[in-house]
């Protein structure tokens, strides 16, 4: 099959059929999700056993949430006017290995000849993959016209994610009358998508605005420095672009139901992050743009030693990109989420019994270093500059304690001068029983009847002050400036991530995809 091309599709787990080779022609390589750093080891036990894509790992938007009126007191029924929706782009969100999450890129070789055949692997002289991007560049001309466009664009686009998913809220009006409603409401955010979508076309002509593939060139004098720049989709050499290899699936010789013995296989891991930048100073990957993968495979005419150039090559073939792909934020709370950190407080009186001088964190103070202190009730006093260099070491104990204390005493300061009540989801504490106060065990609807709620003042009030006691002028400021299904709807998220004292679940939404069997 020398003289036939090859082509680099997606394993025969991810065609519509096991063997439906007319079907597999159309595929493109594909990434496969695992939530330990051991990934490989698992990838070559099992090939298809990997981590289900779910709805939070679809790119997301902030947008205003749907109108609601207010509550039986006149005040908001919400925490926030915001809500996270899917962008309805179906864009992936690739989370960070720092969120305990990993991607392999896995692709099969195939001959493009009659019947679809597998190529060999003693014919791969090189394969790997490159990342690219996506950008476009807007004149300034442009640039508020089109900002009002995509705006639009993406209210609609998350829009209509809501309303695909509505039939699965519970709502107060009878079903038929309800689904009635969710279609209107579909149908005339689709026709308003359409138009902004033919507005964005014309404004790209009037322009002439393009998408632009960009691959990364790292520098050749300086290491971790590079530079986005433009390319070919399907290069006739790869000429300074970065690469990441790609390693074959050998099956075990002993066991013909392995996966990898129905293709000639190879996967690679996907990189998310480098350390590199432009010369800017440009982080080389960011949560803002758009990336793909694209495969490519070496063919030789005649097998040569590894590391060696290759002295006959028979042609370099790519593959289709992957489904583009954004990063997670670092600071994403889904993925932060998942490594979460225990920092043990110190005993107090154990501390007191063994305090004694002890190295820690020192810090070494040049001569000329700001020198300041603090009274009791807080007030900086400034002392000057230091006038020789010394060293100080503090415990670690001692940072913990005036760190937490930090932190502590400035939280409730923040969220009552800005009035970030969302932020007290952002904490919660596991007691040594969980009593859940006034019987609130789930949240209630938003457009509970004005008497219901009137009716959860009391208990309300008593849920606050059981789990917010601490923060005294906070439980006042909520009740004065929110309705009780506001401050209902918070104590009952919070209960409920605790459960039973074990706080919010690491495994919860972990599923497998499911297996194919080649057949």
């Amino acid at each position: 099959m020398s003289g036939h091309d090859w082509m680099l599709v997606a394993p025969w787990w991810k065609w519509p059929a096991p063997t439906d080779s007319a079907g597999g022609r159309l595929t493109r390589p594909v990434l496969q999700k695992y939530d330990t750093p051991k990934l490989v080891e698992q990838f070559l036990a099992h090939p298809q056993r990997c981590l289900a894509f779910v709805a939070e790992d679809l790119v997301h938007v902030t947008q205003l949430a749907p109108a609601i009126p207010p509550g039986s007191n006149g005040k908001p029924r919400r925490l926030t006017e915001l809500q996270y929706v899917p962008d309805g782009t179906n864009t992936r969100k690739v989370f960070l290995d720092t969120h305990k999450r990993f991607y392999l890129v896995v692709c099969q070789l195939h001959c493009d000849a009659p019947g679809f055949p597998r190529a060999s692997r003693g014919d791969v002289c090189e394969a790997g993959f490159v990342v690219r991007r996506r950008t476009t560049d807007i004149p300034a001309a442009g640039v508020r016209e089109v900002s009002t466009i995509m705006r639009d664009i993406s209210t609609a686009r998350a829009r209509l994610s809501v309303l695909d998913s509505a039939d699965a809220q519970p709502m107060a009006m009878a079903g038929g009358a309800r689904s009635l409603v969710v279609q209107r409401q579909r149908a005339s955010t689709r026709a308003l998508l359409a138009l902004e979508r033919q507005r964005l076309a014309d404004w790209a002509d009037r322009f002439g605005v393009a998408s632009v593939r960009q691959g990364w060139f790292p520098s050749a004098s300086v290491d971790k420095v590079g530079a986005w720049q433009a390319v070919d989709a399907r290069p006739g050499e790869i000429a300074g672009e970065a690469t990441y290899p790609l390693y074959p699936l050998v099956p075990p010789p002993n066991d013909p139901t392995h996966d990898g013995t129905h293709g000639t296989l190879y996967f690679g891991l996907l990189p998310t992050g480098t350390g590199e930048t432009d010369d800017a100073g440009h982080a080389r990957f960011d949560d803002q743009q758009y990336y793909e993968v694209v495969c490519y495979a070496r063919r030789h005419k005649k097998p040569h030693p590894k590391r060696v150039p290759c002295p006959c090559p028979d042609g370099l073939f790519w593959s289709q990109p992957t489904e583009p792909y954004r990063l997670a934020s670092h600071f994403d709370p889904v993925g932060t989420g998942r490594r979460p950190v225990t920092v043990q407080l110190p005993d107090i009186d154990a501390l007191a019994a063994q305090a004694t001088p002890a190295l820690g964190v020192a810090f070494a103070k040049p001569k000329g270093s700001l020198l300041v202190t603090g009274t009791s009730d807080g007030k900086p006093v400034k002392k000057g500059r230091s006038t020789f260099p010394q060293i100080c070491s503090f415990s670690i104990p001692l940072i913990t304690i005036v760190a937490t204390f930090v932190l502590e005493l400035f939280l409730p300061v923040v969220i009552l001068m800005f009035g970030l009540w969302f932020m007290l989801k952002l904490k919660f504490c596991i007691p040594p029983s969980v009593e859940l106060a006034a019987g609130v065990t789930a949240e209630i609807d938003l457009d509970v009847s004005l008497s219901v709620e009137a009716s959860l003042s009391a208990q309300v009030a008593t849920s606050l002050n059981a789990r917010f006691g601490d923060m005294p002028d906070a439980v006042t400021a909520l009740k004065n400036d929110y309705s009780p299904v506001a401050g209902q709807n918070l104590v009952a998220s919070l209960e409920g991530a605790i459960k039973a004292t074990n706080g919010p679940s690491l495994t919860a939404g972990v599923t497998l995809e499911p297996e194919v069997a080649y057949s």
